[in-house]
């Protein structure tokens, strides 16, 4: 394959303030290849990044059109605002449109065991969220709406279908990290609520715990940082993998999550080394053998990882 990419681009800067906009055109061929197909795929797009920045409030702005070529008519627009209206608090608005065509495989596919012929239609992403964070108090709070508009997903017999209808998500997310002298505690909690035609699968709430100690040792030439991970999903619907096609596709036959996994790590440095050990999940067979990642697949056991860096300085 082939791609390139031209444009123009000016930077204004006074102070902390900064003006910068980009133009620009990009375009690529590609040799497509597959058991009954060759051909040339192309494509040709324009595009523009506009980033203002004023004192507290921070603008970007970014958009891609396809002109011609396999993608013709393609969207994707993305844009971004951003106001710290306190010393603490800053809060942010984040949004993006696209339609992306379906892939060549997706329309047509031939191999040794299966094979299909579609036609698709775009497919359409809409999301919009907002953010309020605080960098003093360790606080993320998130909350944000997506629509997927005639979803392409792999059906019940691992065949892709489309579905005239809206996939719908809508998440909540909170964070906040507590410190206090050496100890440090972060909680996450997520929150999803799938409305629509449900093909993703999702768990309707998702919980991440951190819980580490700090510590200086031998003269305050070791520096430790021991601690574990705990991740806990609810129940939800788990999805069936195809080798053939190298896909997840829809089931429901089992149930994946209402399982923690955990990890334990320890990380330290001395002067210019550093160094980590790792086991992760370390209550595998403990609280039963439920931890499946898709039917029929289970997730890694108990594993040990590790690692060294070593600068050498004078």
């Amino acid at each position: 394959g082939i791609k390139g990419i031209a444009g123009y681009h000016f930077n204004k800067r006074k102070g902390k303030d900064n003006l910068k906009l980009s133009t620009f055109m990009k375009w690529q061929t590609l040799n497509y290849k597959q058991h009954l197909i060759d051909s040339t795929v192309t494509s040709l797009s324009v595009g523009t990044n506009f980033q203002f920045k004023k004192k507290k409030f921070r603008l970007q702005l970014d958009g891609n059109y396809y002109l011609n070529g396999y993608r013709k008519k393609d969207i994707d627009f993305k844009g971004s605002i951003n106001y710290d209206f306190t010393k603490v608090w800053s809060c942010g608005i984040r949004g993006s449109y696209q339609s992306i065509s379906p892939s060549l495989d997706i329309i047509s596919y031939y191999g040794n065991n299966i094979s299909w012929e579609n036609t698709f239609s775009t497919t359409d992403y809409l999301s919009v969220s907002g953010s309020l964070i605080s960098e003093k108090h360790n606080v993320d709070l998130l909350v944000s709406y997506n629509d997927v508009f005639d979803p392409i997903y792999f059906n019940f017999i691992g065949e892709p279908q489309q579905i005239d209808g809206v996939s719908q998500v809508i998440q909540f997310s909170a964070r906040k990290e507590f410190d206090a002298k050496k100890w440090s505690i972060i909680p996450k909690m997520v929150y999803q609520y799938n409305g629509g035609y449900n093909v993703y699968r999702l768990p309707e709430y998702y919980a991440d715990l951190t819980i580490a100690y700090k510590a200086k040792m031998y003269k305050n030439n070791l520096n430790v940082f021991i601690g574990a991970d705990v991740v806990y999903y609810a129940p939800t619907q788990m999805m069936s993998f195809m080798p053939m096609v190298n896909q997840y596709n829809l089931d429901d036959i089992k149930m994946a999550g209402n399982y923690p996994f955990i990890d334990v790590f320890l990380n330290a440095r001395i002067k210019t080394v550093r160094f980590f050990v790792k086991v992760t999940h370390v209550n595998s067979g403990l609280f039963g053998f439920k931890y499946y990642g898709a039917n029929n697949y289970p997730l890694k056991d108990r594993t040990i990882q590790f690692g060294l860096n070593w600068v050498f300085i004078n």
